[in-house]
């Protein structure tokens, strides 16, 4: 039992580090990339991220949660759950990437915007080796992906700091955006090599894709109405104002992320308590919401009141339209 907490604690630990460590690097990357491309150029990288993003969930098609799930009380199936997993989101993949071509033949984006979105659009297989981060999940090793995730955030941020001081494009920056998520896939599979064995070993099951689809699909549903709420705001703002919109928006997005690094990191600590003691699970849920309220308000006074200085110190002068935007999305912390 003893045993089991340690390699828990231990789990929470690299879960709790990965999220602090990938958070911080990736705003002040964002600060630097930003200042560097200006608002209409950094608008148009957050608006091809944003477009992606939007159809990702279709690719993944809600199935990391049914990941875990299984692998955790299947372990002696890995080889065939892995293997069909792999397939069914390969599949749905490129499905994706052609409903993307679709849509922007529909809407005629200009020729500029389309060629990066179908680039960074390659992400969609590159993300489709997120079933090993989930299986590392499933069997309680974070240890292995955090330190993929948290070296891909290091030599993403040593790239594009260089293409800052060779003065390259915008195009530049997208891909080494695309880059990223090559990056972090690389390293979930060569921890993958080496930890456990080859990918070859992997098994295609044909009667296991329907269960696996049918258990999907309602997370898929919940999923869509996550990202489409979080992303549609920018793809709708590039389409209706212009860009430089989309940067202003990002930007004071960029702030509000706190309350959901607290969530993140408390969430696996409460399922720990709740399986040794239900009672004590039920006082400390009721403790930790509290918490989370009152820095949530706490915090959204503090962005509100301060925005214009957060703005003008970090993104720097060009960026004060997004004060206003800061000024508002402040209190969406306490929501």
């Amino acid at each position: 039992m003893a045993g089991n907490k340690k390699k828990v604690a231990l789990n929470i630990f690299w879960a709790m580090l990965g999220k602090i460590v990938n958070m911080a690097g990736a705003l002040l990357v964002a600060i630097l990339v930003a200042r560097y491309l200006g608002p209409e150029n950094y608008g148009v990288m957050n608006y091809v991220i944003s477009y992606v993003a939007m159809f990702m969930v279709l690719s993944e098609f809600g199935m990391s949660s049914i990941e875990i799930r299984e692998l955790s009380s299947n372990p002696d199936k890995k080889e065939s759950i892995l293997g069909t997993c792999f397939v069914i989101r390969l599949i749905f993949s490129v499905i994706t990437y052609i409903l993307i071509v679709i849509t922007l033949w529909v809407f005629k984006t200009d020729s500029f915007t389309t060629s990066m979105i179908l680039l960074y659009s390659l992400s969609l297989f590159a993300n489709t080796l997120q079933l090993i981060r989930n299986y590392f999940t499933s069997i309680v090793k974070n240890e292995y992906v955090v330190k993929s995730e948290i070296s891909r955030t290091i030599i993403g941020a040593i790239i594009k700091i260089v293409l800052v001081c060779l003065n390259c494009s915008v195009e530049w920056f997208i891909f080494a955006s695309l880059l990223d998520t090559v990056l972090v896939a690389s390293g979930y599979f060569f921890s993958y090599r080496t930890i456990v064995g080859k990918i070859t070993c992997w098994k295609f099951e044909k009667n296991m894709v329907w269960y696996i689809i049918k258990e999907s699909f309602p997370l898929v549903l919940s999923g869509a109405a996550v990202v489409i709420y979080q992303r549609i705001d920018q793809v709708m703002i590039g389409n209706m104002i212009d860009k430089s919109s989309v940067a202003y928006f990002a930007t004071a997005g960029k702030f509000i992320f706190l309350p959901m690094v607290l969530t993140q990191t408390i969430t696996p600590l409460l399922v720990v308590v709740k399986e040794e003691n239900y009672k004590k699970y039920v006082q400390k849920k009721y403790q930790f919401l509290s918490v989370v309220l009152w820095i949530s308000i706490i915090l959204s006074v503090f962005l509100s009141v301060s925005s214009y200085w957060l703005i003008y110190y970090s993104y720097g002068e060009k960026y004060l339209s997004a004060v206003p935007v800061l000024q508002i999305m402040a209190f969406k912390t306490v929501g």
